[in-house]
């Protein structure tokens, strides 16, 4: 009796081929499991690494977009306060030719008061329109009370100036008369528009620092 091979053993016991092919198969499946399984977790480690990447990258992306947003209305707001101030310091120059012109009037009469008082007229009258069409803006603020000063100032002259035309002239055609000029003196005095324009030039000044700070905070955080 000769020794049977491998083969022949195997070709003879049809049970063992079942039995080693379900090993072979077995170990494959769990070796194709074991790589899936690598696989998803690599997956996974990517996918979450993408995902915390892309968050930042949107969480940037969104800081920037609300700088540039805060940016161009920091823009917009400087623009907004170079045209008030423009508007405040016509009304400062203005008030200060209003004032001199007032100045150059003497209760002692003089040849020169006509040309002073037309200017008076002129003046007050161009101040009274402008302070009634300004931007509430130019004074709605802590600094703003310099425009209810200014506003009594110029109404107490032009009603001065309209009371004049019931009193006797100097002569016939010259203005004003010298109850006109005490009156504007006393308006000059109680109301101490030096004193206004003072106040003028602050809003001016305190508008400008106040959106340079805000500015100079904003722009140190982007």
């Amino acid at each position: 009796m000769h020794e049977m091979s491998k083969l022949e053993f195997l070709l003879n016991n049809p049970e063992w081929v079942a039995v080693f092919a379900s090993a072979v198969f077995a170990v494959f499946t769990i070796t194709v499991i074991i790589w899936q399984v690598f696989v998803m977790k690599e997956q996974v480690r990517v996918m979450v690494w993408q995902g915390r990447t892309s968050a930042r990258h949107e969480s940037r992306q969104n800081r920037l977009i609300e700088s540039q947003n805060r940016l161009i209305r920091f823009q917009f707001e400087h623009e907004r306060i170079q045209i008030l101030n423009g508007e405040r310091a016509r009304l400062l120059k203005l008030g200060r030719k209003l004032q001199l012109s007032v100045s150059c009037l003497k209760e002692t009469p003089s040849e020169h008061d006509g040309i002073f008082w037309d200017e008076v007229v002129d003046e007050a009258s161009e101040l009274n329109v402008r302070l009634s069409t300004l931007d509430i803006d130019a004074y709605d603020d802590f600094y703003g009370e310099w425009y209810f000063h200014l506003t009594d100032y110029v109404e107490s002259l032009l009603r001065a100036i309209a009371d004049d035309g019931k009193q006797p002239a100097i002569a016939p055609g010259i203005r004003p008369a010298p109850t006109t000029v005490a009156a504007l003196l006393a308006i000059e005095k109680r109301c101490d528009p030096t004193q206004i324009f003072l106040e003028i030039e602050t809003a001016i000044r305190m508008d400008f620092f106040d959106f340079k700070n805000r500015w100079d905070a904003e722009t140190s955080n982007v």
